[in-house]
């Protein structure tokens, strides 16, 4: 339907309209304008008209996650330094309360709604992420030039999935925007300017998601790989200008680690942090070994990871050394799990980041399902350049893959679904311009393989997700 639709505006009508020359070109200001106002509409109608969802809140304060970070950020605000230490998480770095702290002083002298000042914020980075930062990636890694229409398609397709994050009070997405920045400006370097900027970005993804560290550890040594390959030198003044944004950047997470005891720019995991005994990658990896194989919305469990403790410990609790044992001593209970996961991961049923219950339409599935099997289709396609490949594995290697072995919550695998959408948005929805590809699809199984793959996707789905 998608695909019929984009046929009829853009090849079964001749290509003589403003409008229609206006998709055709790339204006990504443009449509970061366009992008950002349409958000804004969008949630300031919801707070005017009172329609957010209420299960952001609970008992009038924000839930989950969000009332951690709002709670403080009010600390930040009125500058109660040691409420701070005792009550934040390590593993979640300064970022995530010093932007909430912001919007609620200029909240409290403005005398206008915090939270909406914060969606203005927030949404402000996701139209860059939308409007510019993939559109650029792909224009530095293909052989091709983003348009117009594609930051559209892209606009629309994040909007009916994730339009929850307009809204919430959560740096997920915060994350992916300057993870994904970092990429962008490591791919272009045309300045020194460049590099500076790709380890402040780099900086704030680690602090708004501690997962991502190893990810900018490893795509900026790549960088230098690369360098170093091709000019047969390593140029130190950039490795020095990387290293001092991201070091600026996280200074003061070092004054916080400093007073927790603890030495270094990241957030850290420690025990007693979330939960009493334990880290928090322990605890999570353990509960998905037990009983929240899907945590929110959903706890549910898996045969497959429990056999693995079974098999290995007769269901006692691990340490790290001795999950990392088990998965050994288990190989293939360990591949199947993972493959489970980056499934489940993938099964997004509701476009709220805190519903009440899960999307009981099977349309928003369909949806999903379709998009999913049709970017599976083009995996096979050599429609990739090297760059392209190279990214992908290296995200997918280094973001994605490492969370696999915890619990799955679908707003952690942002990285994975904005892959996804790339490949569908860039090389099936830009066969508009290629009249001629879509009678080439049929030749090479595509209306075989997409309702194969989305009968199989209900059914594992329905296996899980009753």
């Amino acid at each position: 339907l998608i695909y019929i639709g984009i046929m009829i505006i853009f090849v079964k009508k001749k290509i003589t309209s403003k409008r229609i020359d206006f998709l055709n070109s790339y204006s990504p200001l443009k449509m970061f304008f366009i992008i950002y106002i349409l958000i804004s509409l969008y949630v300031g109608y919801n707070f005017l008209s009172d329609t957010l969802p209420k299960t952001l809140y609970i008992n009038g304060n924000f839930f989950g996650d969000q009332g951690y970070y709002w709670g403080l950020g009010n600390h930040l605000f009125k500058g109660q330094y040691n409420k701070i230490l005792k009550e934040s998480y390590t593993f979640r770095g300064y970022i995530t309360f010093i932007v909430p702290a912001i919007t609620q002083m200029l909240g409290h002298y403005l005398n206008i709604n915090s939270h909406w000042i914060f969606t203005m914020i927030n949404n402000f980075f996701i139209a860059i992420l939308l409007a510019y930062i993939v559109p650029e990636i792909y224009n530095e890694i293909s052989e091709k030039k983003a348009k117009n229409y594609h930051i559209l398609t892209l606009f629309l397709i994040f909007s009916f999935f994730w339009k929850g994050v307009y809204y919430s009070v959560l740096f997920d997405i915060f994350g992916v925007t300057f993870l994904l920045w970092m990429v962008l400006k490591i791919l272009k370097l045309k300045t020194k300017k460049d590099v500076f900027l790709a380890g402040i970005f780099g900086g704030i993804a680690a602090l708004c998601r501690g997962n991502y560290v190893w990810t900018i550890v490893i795509l900026f040594l790549v960088k230098i790989l690369y360098d170093l390959i091709k000019t047969k030198k390593i140029s130190l003044i950039s490795i020095f200008l990387f290293c001092l944004g991201v070091i600026l950047i996280c200074l003061p997470q070092v004054k916080i680690n400093y007073d927790l005891g603890h030495i270094g720019l990241f957030p850290f995991d420690r025990v007693g942090s979330y939960v009493p005994n334990e880290k928090l990658v322990v605890y999570l990896i353990n509960e998905s070994m037990r009983n929240f194989f899907l945590t929110y919305p959903m706890g549910l469990g898996d045969r497959t990871s429990q056999q693995i403790l079974i098999n290995f410990s007769q269901g006692a609790r691990l340490n790290m050394n001795q999950i990392l044992s088990a998965f050994i001593y288990s190989p293939i209970e360990t591949i199947i799990v993972i493959v489970k996961k980056i499934i489940l991961a993938l099964d997004t049923r509701t476009n709220e980041s805190y519903p009440r219950e899960l999307w009981n339409l099977t349309f928003f599935s369909l949806v999903n399902y379709f998009i999913i099997a049709t970017s599976l289709f083009f995996l096979k396609d050599k429609v990739f350049t090297k760059k392209e490949k190279v990214l992908g594995i290296l995200l997918f290697i280094s973001a994605i893959l490492p969370q696999t072995i915890m619990t799955v919550e679908w707003r952690y695998y942002i990285v994975l679904y904005l892959m996804v959408y790339y490949i569908f948005v860039f090389k099936f929805v830009s066969l508009v311009e290629q009249k001629e590809k879509f009678s080439e699809l049929k030749k090479e199984g595509y209306f075989k393989f997409v309702p194969f793959m989305i009968v199989m996707f209900f059914v594992i789905s329905s296996y899980y997700l009753h």
